[in-house]
């Protein structure tokens, strides 16, 4: 995820590539809508519509892995948290979307420049979940 799906576009097309359907989801970045808990509430709103219409868009159900860039990373962490902490939910005032209790793996980049170099060096590009 990312303010914009042009922000990471080249890493989408990488995931892609290897066979891995990718759902871009926006946040706010402006100031004056981007407050937090603000984006965390914007991104769990949209994977609850992709949760409920996963199987007419044909995404795997079980096999979620939820990514980001910058902003992106950390929202992503931060919504994997509610998926395992309800207390935490309660605090920034979100009903996780049940998606978040099944997540695979995170895929956390600091920003959108280091995913290609990270594939270059050779390292695994493969998630394992719980």
């Amino acid at each position: 995820m990312a303010g914009s799906r042009l922000a990471v576009s080249h890493w989408l097309q990488i995931v892609a590539n290897a066979g891995h359907a990718c759902v871009p989801v926006g946040h706010s970045t402006s100031r004056s809508d981007a407050r937090y808990p603000t984006p965390l509430r914007q991104v769990n709103q949209a994977l609850g519509w992709l949760h409920e219409h996963a199987n007419s868009l044909g995404l795997d159900a079980g096999q979620e892995v939820l990514g980001g860039s910058s902003a992106g990373a950390q929202i992503s962490a931060q919504l994997a948290l509610p998926g395992s902490s309800q207390g935490y939910a309660r605090r920034v005032g979100i009903v996780p979307d049940p998606l978040l209790t099944r997540l695979h793996g995170l895929m956390l980049l600091p920003g959108p420049s280091t995913w290609p170099a990270w594939v270059a060096t050779g390292l695994s590009t493969t998630c394992s979940g719980p």
